[in-house]
């Protein structure tokens, strides 16, 4: 079987929508990258890092990453 990885995404992209953390390895800042794309495409508040939502506005909205309430 034959698997196909998703490519890294550029540093730009990562920097554009704060979601680089020196920390992270190339697969964990592409998943880090797309929950922070989908939080900015919503126009979501930020929390603490881009790919976090603010902890008030997800309790009160019961928003998250799972989720296609909004």
């Amino acid at each position: 079987m034959q698997y196909k990885y998703a490519k890294k995404t550029p540093l730009d992209e990562l920097i554009k929508y704060n979601a680089k953390y020196f920390r992270d390895n190339d697969f964990v800042a592409s998943c880090e990258a797309l929950q922070s794309k989908w939080r900015h495409e919503k126009r979501f508040p930020m929390g603490k890092y881009g790919n976090y939502l603010e902890d008030d506005f997800a309790i009160t909205t019961k928003s998250n990453f799972l989720t296609e309430k909004n």
